[in-house]
């Protein structure tokens, strides 16, 4: 069964961290993570956080499968899903085939994200999935 964890952020430099501890993790770990956006400005904007993150480093990742352990993809054009997502869309995912966990973030730094998160939340809860906050 999937699991479903939220993380809560209050503003956008949580936000930020979030996403890049969550990709570090996952890559020590050596566990395959899909970073699912919405938009081409959003895969933009993460891929050039991973590239300045840490300061001293980066975090390696790629647009495509092949030999990546993170890998970014807009919602329209998502490759085969590994069976780790953090989705940064509004909407829930809700084709769970193969996978293990759904990460999510709590984003409270505006209303509009707040009720979305609300919203995937509720998504999540009527087709009962285990959910945590981590």
């Amino acid at each position: 069964m999937t699991e479903v964890i939220f993380f809560q952020v209050k503003d956008t430099q949580t936000k930020l961290q979030a996403i890049c501890n969550l990709a570090q993790s996952c890559l020590e770990n050596k566990e395959p993570l899909l970073i699912l956006v919405q938009d081409k400005a959003s895969l933009e904007f993460i891929n050039n956080l991973l590239w300045r993150y840490p300061e001293e480093s980066f975090l390696p990742h790629g647009l495509e499968r092949e030999g990546q352990c993170i890998i970014l993809a807009e919602e329209s054009a998502a490759p085969e899903m590994p069976p780790v997502i953090l989705n940064l869309c509004r909407e829930a995912r809700t084709n769970l085939e193969g996978i293990k966990k759904i990460y999510e973030l709590e984003d409270l730094t505006s209303l509009e994200k707040e009720e979305a998160a609300k919203k995937r939340y509720k998504a999540y809860r009527e087709l009962a999935l285990p959910i945590s906050y981590g």
